[in-house]
């Protein structure tokens, strides 16, 4: 009898543990599936459609995409579409059939101080978006991704309409007013060199843990601290060779077992002489404190750009 109590707890703990596997679908997951894990997330406000839901405004497909599906998830209603085209040509075809619907471009704005210094890129790249607004049909987001040699734009709505949110001219205004008032001075700023964080064997990309920058005068600098797995020559050597590529000039280095430095020099204007340090210290197992401090010989306030944000 013990014998037998004692199988059939083998067989109960086998068989949980058996349910607990990580088995990933390998081929088509059944729709009342998807339904169901969903649903369970968006409380009956989801569901997939093999064509153009109903409730996506109407508009001509483009010569060369295919429709993939469209999505509902609670308040957004997503068409998918396959395409061979390329990125630019891809959703400039798209906005253009938008467009003869009277949608209208919202401009994309992005500012230059974020482009320089120590930079953590997105681990995920989301692809390119572009928004539009439609005066009666609310707002439209056009987005681009690709994987695995297949491109894919996703046309994006909410199927909730605000009365508040005015006319497109209204928002195109808020928009540019709003990024406006932004604005200021960035200085000797703007001749950083961007530096992206290194790749880490164990991780997308080093763990990115702080960072900021700072100016006084004739001088700025940027630092930052990563945890990776590269010693502090890779460490060194990634941040050295992309400086090197944005035109700076190799004056001195050395590199230590806990810490490198490198010197460089630059002249991206007559009479504007710079000179940037890189510093690496090692200080911890895995942890670095990154440093590069930029100092500009002739600068003056006239030689200073002004930080506006940059309508592409």
């Amino acid at each position: 009898m013990h014998r037998l109590r004692s199988t059939c707890f083998f067989l109960i703990l086998l068989t949980s543990y058996s349910a607990l596997a990580d088995t990933e679908f390998e081929d088509s997951i059944p729709v009342e599936t998807v339904e169901a894990l969903f649903n369970a997330y968006y409380e009956d406000r989801f569901a997939i459609y093999s064509d153009i839901a109903e409730e996506f405004p109407d508009f001509p497909i483009p010569t060369g995409f295919s429709v993939v599906g469209s999505v509902y998830q609670m308040t957004t209603l997503r068409v998918v579409f396959k395409t061979d085209t390329d990125e630019d040509a891809a959703l400039q075809s798209m906005i253009e059939v938008f467009e003869v619907q009277d949608w209208v471009q919202l401009p994309t704005f992005s500012r230059q101080r974020q482009e320089v210094g120590f930079i953590s890129p997105p681990l995920i790249n989301m692809g390119r978006a572009q928004n539009m607004c439609h005066d009666d049909l609310g707002y439209l987001t056009l987005r681009y991704s690709s994987g695995e040699g297949t491109n894919y734009l996703s046309t994006s709505i909410s199927v909730i309409r605000s009365n508040r949110q005015g006319t497109c001219e209204q928002q195109i205004a808020m928009q540019q007013a709003s990024y406006g008032q932004y604005s200021q001075p960035f200085g000797i700023g703007q001749y950083l060199p961007r530096l992206e964080i290194p790749e880490s064997q164990n991780r997308p990309r080093a763990a990115f843990l702080s960072g900021g920058t700072s100016s006084s005068g004739n001088s700025v600098e940027t630092d930052g601290s990563i945890t990776t797995d590269q010693d502090i020559e890779e460490v060194y050597r990634f941040f050295a060779d992309q400086i090197e590529a944005q035109g700076w000039e190799l004056d001195s280095e050395v590199v230590g077992s806990l810490s490198a430095n490198g010197t460089w020099t630059k002249s991206p204007e007559s009479n504007l002489n710079l000179i940037g340090r890189l510093s690496v210290l090692n200080s911890g197992e895995s942890d670095y404190e990154l440093q590069f401090r930029l100092l500009a010989e002739g600068y003056t306030r006239d030689n200073s750009a002004i930080f506006s944000p940059i309508q592409r």
